[in-house]
C-alpha cells in the first residue's frame, strides 16, 4: 500500500520512538486510526486504533505497536537513523513551544544521546542543569534558550 508522504512520514516517526522506547501512546493510536482510514485494516492496526489515545500508557503501547509495524512489514529504522528522526521531531516541538522543556528537554537528550552529537548534548546538559537549578520549572529567559537550543536542530 503506497501511503501519502506525510502519513509515511509519521509511520517512520512512530517506528523510530519505539526503536529508542520513547513512545507517545496517543500519536499510535491516531496513526493508527488514519491508517484504518487509508485503508490498511489488519488486526493489529484495529487492536492499536480501539485503544484510547487518553489512557493507553507507553508500556501497554509498546507490544501493540511492536505488532502493529510487524504486521505492516515496516521495517525498523537503523538506531541511529531513528535517533536523527527523533531528534528533529523533538527539537520542533521543542522550539514551537508545544512540548514543554520539561519533560520535553530529557526526551530531547535520549534521543540526542543516541545520534553521537557530543556537542550538542554537552550544551543541552548545560540548559537541563539550570532547569534543575529551577526545580524544574523553567523561568521566560531559560524557556527561550531551550527553544533557540531546539530550534538549531529542528532544521
Amino acid at each position: 500500500m503506497t501511503l501519502p508522504a506525510e502519513l509515511q512520514h509519521r509511520l517512520d516517526l512512530a517506528h523510530s520512538h519505539l526503536v529508542l522506547e520513547d513512545i507517545d501512546p496517543a500519536a499510535a493510536v491516531h496513526l493508527a486510526c488514519d491508517l484504518l482510514v487509508a485503508g490498511q485494516d489488519g488486526p493489529a492496526t484495529k487492536i492499536l486504533a480501539g485503544h484510547s489515545a487518553r489512557t493507553l500508557t507507553a508500556v501497554d503501547a509498546q507490544p501493540l505497536l511492536a505488532d502493529f509495524f510487524t504486521e505492516l512489514a515496516h521495517p525498523a529504522p537503523d538506531p541511529r537513523q531513528a535517533a536523527r528522526l527523533v531528534t528533529t521531531d523533538l527539537a520542533a516541538k521543542l522550539a514551537a513551544g508545544t512540548l514543554d522543556a520539561n519533560p520535553g528537554a530529557h526526551r530531547l537528550l535520549g534521543a540526542m544521546a543516541e545520534t553521537g552529537d557530543e556537542p550538542g548534548v554537552r550544551e543541552l546538559i548545560g540548559l537541563l542543569d539550570r532547569l534543575a537549578d529551577q526545580q524544574g520549572r523553567p523561568d521566560e529567559q531559560l524557556q527561550a534558550e531551550f527553544r533557540r537550543f531546539a530550534a538549531t536542530l529542528a532544521t
